[in-house]
């Protein structure tokens, strides 16, 4: 048996729908699947269908926007607010981590570097599942690019591999 943690965003947008729908067939072949998503709503997306999940609230690691006057003086505050989330959200799922003991973390989204950061410690293999291009990720364009060469990426198409020189 292969146990595998997923992190997954919010919502029943297409990750999670294409997540879904290859969760049942490797269930079946033996996979043990465990999805950490940010919200009660997108658990319940997932235990529907008979899925263990846990709840660890994060935000996606992008930078605020700074277009308006307002956005501007709430670039720090927002800035700062999301990094301390998710600095609570790693102390939660390193606990996650080491009582499900995964043999592969899978990042089912760009927009967070949580799993990455898991696997790296925890000597883990992780896969990167890339669907979108993130003009503004926190840690810049560059250093993203570096991370998702440093693990098994999946890209969904030719441009996203152009984008993030893979």
């Amino acid at each position: 048996m292969i146990k595998i943690l997923y992190i997954c965003v919010s919502g029943k947008g297409g990750s999670n729908y294409a997540l879904l729908s290859t969760l049942g067939e490797l269930k079946s072949k033996g996979i043990i699947p465990l999805i950490v998503v940010p919200d009660r709503d997108t658990a319940e997306f997932y235990e529907v269908n008979g899925f263990q999940t846990r709840v660890v609230y994060m935000r996606q690691e992008v930078l605020p926007s700074y277009k308006t006057l307002k956005s501007l003086l709430l670039f720090l505050p927002i800035l700062l607010y999301n990094y301390v989330i998710n600095y609570v959200a790693n102390i939660i799922l390193k606990k996650i981590c080491l009582s499900f003991s995964p043999d592969i973390i899978h990042s089912n989204v760009t927009v967070t570097t949580i799993g990455y950061k898991l696997s790296k410690r925890y000597q883990i293999p992780h896969v990167w599942h890339i669907r979108e291009y993130v003009q503004r990720p926190m840690l810049g364009k560059r250093r993203l690019s570096t991370l998702l060469n440093d693990s098994n990426t999946i890209l969904v198409t030719k441009g996203l591999k152009d984008f993030y020189n893979i």
